[in-house]
């Protein structure tokens, strides 16, 4: 699975398997301290049971659900992460994935 990019956002690498239960890193870009939309893809025959926060960023705000957007603060510029662990079915079977972000804000 991957991690889909909104306007103003690059996002780089993020493949996945739930059932797995693995760690991916993902970078992602936001040009103009512009919001980034974090929205992942249904699994293959499978099912999201939950998404969580795992660490907060520390420059900007993340808010969401089952998908999520990250907001830098104003006048921020530089790097920041965040994860978020996702749970669920994949066509491998069940299982936990953590998705690190490491987002340089320009």
């Amino acid at each position: 699975m991957t991690t889909a990019a909104t306007a103003d956002c690059r996002i780089i690498g993020g493949i996945f398997s739930l059932a797995q239960n693995n760690s991916v890193t993902t970078t992602v870009v936001s040009t103009k301290g512009a919001a980034c939309g974090m929205k992942f893809t249904s699994p293959a025959n499978g099912h999201f049971d939950s998404i969580a926060v795992v660490t907060r960023p520390g420059h900007g705000a993340l808010r969401g659900g089952m998908s999520y957007v990250y907001k830098p603060s104003a006048g921020f510029k530089g790097i920041d992460t965040c994860a978020l662990r996702l749970c669920g079915r994949d066509a491998a079977g069940p299982g936990c994935a953590t998705v690190t972000y490491k987002i340089t804000v320009e």
